[in-house]
Formats: C-alpha cells, structure tokens, sequence
C-alpha cells in the first residue's frame, strides 16, 4: 500500500529526532520526580518562588504548592519543559515532512509517481499526529514511571491524563499551521522561519498577557489561551470541549493544506 510505505520510510527518516525527543521527554519527567522528596524536604526551592513577583510566576506557569507532587510537576514540567519540547517538535517536524522533504525531492517524482500529491501530503500528516500522540503517551507514561520513586504520594492521574490531552490538542493544532506555512513556503529556510515566528509569537503573547492585566488583550492572539491546567483539571467539559474544538480546527486547517497542495504549482 503506498501511504504505509511513505508512512514507515517518513518515520526512518525521521527515527533519530523522534528517539532523542521521547528520551529527552521521559528521562526529564521522571529525573524531576526522582528528586521531588530532595526538593520537598528542602525549603529552599519553595523559598525561592515565594521571592519571585506574582504576575512573573503567573507568565511562567510556575504557580502553586511545590510540596505537592502534582502542583510540583505541573510547574517544573508540563507548564515549561514540556511545552519546550513540543515547540521544537512541531518546528522541526512541520519542516521536516513536509518543506524539507518536497526540497529534496525531485519534480519528476509529483508527476509521474503512483502516489497522488494528496496521499503524500495525507501521510505526512499522519505521521506528525502520530508522533505527537506517542509524546503525549509517552509523557503520561513517565508520571506512572515516576511514582516508583515516590509510592507514598497521591498522583492525579486523570489529571495528568487530561493535561495531556490538553497540550497534545494545542501541538496538534500549532503543528497543523506549520505544516500549512510548510506547504506554501517555497524552501524549507523560508518554512522554518515562517513556523518558528508564528510558534514564538502565540508563545511569547502567552506569557505577556499574563504579566499585566492591561495586557488582556493578548488572550485573543495566542492558542495558549486555551492551556489553563487549573480549568482543564477541574472543568472535564472545559477540557473536552476545548481538545475536540482544537482538533476540529487542526483538520479544517489541514484538509485546507492538502488542497492547496493538490493544485500548487511545483519548482525544478
């Protein structure tokens, strides 16, 4: 079947950077909760926070009771590296799917391939859900891996499991303009550039809009709005209607991508 076979070699190509992202997902979570009873018992940390303006710690999701084990790896984890990593993720993997790859090909392979151009982009685009639905997996796994070291403490695991949900709805959307700007940018210098810009910019309206209440109007220029872990883990219909919106909109925006594509002229 030719999309398993794009699918499988997208995946060969792209095996290394998806190995060293779930080593560098998982071994950072449960690095942080291995450590969280040294942190716990150690005053400092806390001390620390409790220094730092209100509005700095609102901006950087670094709120809440760091003697609580969820509270400590909602701030240390899915509100900064987390979030971190799937911004390089969709950066990088947009590009390289799909601008870095259509470079690299050549125009004879479009016109004359048994594949049509909408398979291939259709493909490519399964392979970016995918891999970010593992991430997500592998994220929620790590928490479960965690508690190995911590047996006495109380995980919220529906939480961590809707949290989860949350950022993986959110990345799948981000990831779905980037692979739009891909697909329309004529190289993949002009692709990176492209995403990396709308990526930073809804991240950095994201933590503005925090650091002052004038600076409200930032809610409606950033999709980080929708990422509030204190709604998400108490409101499950907040969350759902959010995820299912986002992901709605991430198809809109990809059945948009593939037509383009389908009718888009190509460069020798």
């Amino acid at each position: 079947m030719p999309v398993k076979v794009i699918c499988q070699t997208a995946l060969k190509m792209n095996r290394a950077f998806l190995i060293l992202v779930t080593l560098s997902v998982l071994i950072a979570e449960v690095s942080l909760l291995a450590v969280f009873p040294w942190v716990n018992s150690n005053a400092g940390y806390a001390e620390m926070l409790q220094g730092l303006p209100d509005n700095m710690l609102a901006a950087f999701g670094m709120q809440g009771d760091v003697t609580n084990v969820n509270d400590y790896l909602y701030i240390n984890f899915y509100n900064s590296l987390a979030i971190y990593i799937l911004i390089l993720v969709v950066i990088v993997l947009a590009v390289r799917l799909t601008a870095k790859l259509l470079g690299d090909t050549s125009l004879v392979y479009f016109l004359n391939a048994s594949v049509s151009r909408k398979q291939f982009l259709l493909s490519q685009i399964l392979v970016f859900k995918l891999a970010l639905a593992f991430l997500a997996l592998v994220a929620f796994m790590g928490a479960a891996v965690g508690q190995v070291f911590l047996p006495d403490q109380d995980f919220h695991f529906f939480d961590l499991m809707k949290i989860n949900g949350e950022l993986l709805a959110l990345f799948i959307l981000m990831g779905s303009l980037c692979i739009l700007l891909s697909v329309i940018s004529d190289n993949s210098s002009q692709a990176l550039a492209a995403s990396t810009s709308l990526v930073m910019c809804f991240y950095l309206a994201d933590v503005f809009r925090k650091l002052s209440d004038q600076l409200d109007w930032l809610d409606y220029c950033t999709l980080f709005t929708f990422y509030d872990p204190d709604k998400i883990c108490n409101d499950t219909h907040y969350f759902l209607v959010s995820s299912l919106a986002m992901v709605l909109v991430s198809l809109l925006i990809d059945y948009g991508s593939v037509m383009y594509f389908s009718r888009r002229d190509l460069y020798l």
